[in-house]
């Protein structure tokens, strides 16, 4: 068997074998991964991201995102693999999150030293329906100053980015600083603008399967009425140009994430899954 690393040059190679919403992020920044072949097919695929490696006051962590373990002997190799990468970067925890339909991945992890436990999902699902069914979505006006962002110049965008970094003092995406415009949907997507400035951003990444994913919700000016303001913006237009049976996922990775879904979606759960860590050396 052969252990190889999965980039931007080879990933497709890996097209009908890793999960199209996965492999897109193959080539950004902090994500790897690793393939374990057998006369050149994959017998086994890991995907990971490297969370916190430029953030001095964390350790490196790394977050496992999607595996997949077609033989049961490439376990192994691929775990093997995987610790040897991470302690390169300096990784001093791995956790995870995944759905209980994983069922082999779960057990190579579990053997592999992580403890697990179950768990509800860090995502909520929900439709572009229930976005629209939203009192804040269905009553007031938006104001002239919420502008989609397809209207906004690269450089701008990028000026408006480095702001939002320097304001915002939670987690936001590890390689927001190195995501392009065109990663968000541009029509849906939207910026606060207050006296020649950007003071905010609500940014949406359409994936590879055609379901929606919230990547950023944002404001750093004086109101924070602006955050309702953009969401109204982008379930509105959103719902001119997509099905409301399409799906939104709101990937709850911090507090306050949780404390917005809480009061969008009251009750709202993730799916059953399992939730695990280990200690890296």
């Amino acid at each position: 068997m052969e252990i190889i690393d999965i980039t931007e040059d080879n990933v497709e190679d890996f097209l009908d074998y890793i999960e199209p919403d996965v492999y897109e992020n193959i080539g950004r920044r902090f994500f790897r991964a690793i393939a374990v072949l057998y006369q050149d097919a994959p017998q086994a695929a890991l995907v990971w991201k490297v969370v916190d490696a430029e953030n001095e006051e964390r350790e490196t962590s790394a977050r496992l995102v999607w595996m997949e373990v077609s033989d049961s002997n490439a376990g192994k190799p691929l775990m093997d693999a995987y610790t040897e990468r991470v302690a390169a970067e300096g990784v001093t925890r791995s956790y995870f999150c995944m759905e209980k339909t994983e069922k082999n991945a779960i057990s190579l992890l579990k053997r592999s030293g992580f403890k697990v436990e179950e768990a509800e999902h860090d995502d909520v699902i929900v439709t572009l329906k229930d976005l629209l069914d939203l009192k804040l979505v269905q009553i007031g006006n938006i104001p002239s100053n919420i502008i989609e962002l397809g209207a906004l110049k690269s450089r701008s965008f990028r000026s408006g980015v480095i702001d939002c970094m320097y304001h915002i003092h939670r987690d936001l995406l590890e390689d927001l600083s190195a995501l392009s415009l065109d990663w968000y949907e541009p029509e849906i997507s939207c910026y606060e603008e207050s006296n020649g400035n950007i003071n905010g951003y609500f940014l949406i990444h359409r994936l590879e399967s055609g379901r929606f994913r919230t990547e950023l919700l944002a404001d750093w000016g004086p109101d924070e009425k602006y955050l309702m303001y953009m969401i109204r913006f982008c379930v509105r237009r959103a719902a001119k140009l997509y099905p409301e049976d399409s799906e939104v996922i709101i990937h709850r990775h911090d507090e306050a994430t949780y404390h917005l879904t809480e009061r969008l979606f009251p009750g709202a759960k993730g799916k059953d899954s399992y939730r695990g860590e280990r200690k890296e050396a």
